[in-house]
């Protein structure tokens, strides 16, 4: 039997990269699109991962990050889109979520 550590992609997993942070899934500041998703502004995110017993992350992909922003700007610009959806947030409050969700 073989054990491998580190990243792994298949069929049945999903990975996600979002600069943001987890809200509960009952958090009453969270929208619902006409397609029954969760939504929150302009913000993007990941939904049942294991990891996170069901919780949601909300946030933005560093596929967003300009060439010439510093992480800090980028963050600050994640705060701002929280901010904007209603979620009252500092740049401590933004962290990097990184996982392999299997669903």
């Amino acid at each position: 039997m073989k054990i491998r550590q580190g990243f792994i992609s298949n069929s049945s997993s999903s990975s996600f990269l979002l600069m943001g942070m987890l809200l509960d899934k009952d958090d009453k500041r969270i929208g619902e699109s006409e397609w029954g998703e969760p939504e929150l502004g302009k913000l993007n995110f990941a939904y049942g991962i294991e990891k996170y017993h069901g919780s949601i992350v909300f946030g933005i992909g560093p596929d967003l990050m300009k060439d010439d922003e510093t992480l800090l700007e980028f963050k600050q610009k994640v705060v701002d889109m929280f901010i904007e959806a209603g979620i009252e947030c500092i740049t401590d409050n933004i962290s990097l979520c990184m996982d392999v969700g299997h669903y």
